[in-house]
């Protein structure tokens, strides 16, 4: 079977693609697809979570694989079919790409066709172009993560080399031993 599969980013804009993909593909030819899709480079972790029609995230696919503190595992992508997962049209899952950044796309089943062989993914539509990779901004609000820097003394450079200067009067003074010449 041929899967046409739309992917839409999470933007202020209108940046979507279109892909053609074997029903036996792998989540790992997709996440690659995608990637090429909106010319980002493959440098960073993400997931595949399988969705509701409201976008809620269900069980993920990871780039590789994650054992969890009840003792199960994570299904990875390059081991997961995308029939066993993407069973009819319409079936939604939300795709995480950079989880410093949180590039966020939703991606959708929108058509199967019968084929009799196997084929390379392909990219058939393309809506908007795609953003730098690296155009989004991180911002951090200590509100957003109770546990980042908050209530936190934070040393100033003046503060650290203090510190090392101290350390390294313990072992001898500030003063280093001449290096030989022959080096």
């Amino acid at each position: 079977m041929n899967y046409t599969i739309r992917v839409v980013l999470d933007a202020p804009e209108d940046i979507a693609r279109d892909i053609s993909i074997d029903s036996r593909s792998t989540f790992l030819e997709l996440h690659a697809t995608i990637q090429q899709a909106f010319e980002f480079d493959n440098s960073q972790m993400a997931s595949f979570f399988m969705s509701d029609e409201n976008w809620s995230k269900g069980q993920e696919v990871t780039l590789m694989k994650m054992d969890f503190d009840d003792g199960s595992s994570s299904k990875e992508m390059s081991d997961t079919i995308l029939i066993d997962l993407l069973e009819k049209q319409g079936d939604k899952m939300v795709y995480v790409f950079d989880f410093m950044l949180m590039w966020c796309f939703y991606v959708e089943l929108l058509e199967i066709t019968p084929s009799k062989s196997q084929h390379p993914p392909k990219i058939i539509r393309s809506i908007g172009k795609s953003p730098y990779q690296y155009s989004k901004k991180i911002d951090l609000d200590p509100k957003d993560d109770k546990h980042l820097l908050k209530n936190k003394h934070v040393p100033s450079a003046d503060d650290l080399l203090e510190e090392f200067k101290e350390e390294l009067g313990e072992i001898g003074g500030s003063e280093f031993e001449p290096l030989p010449d022959d080096l």
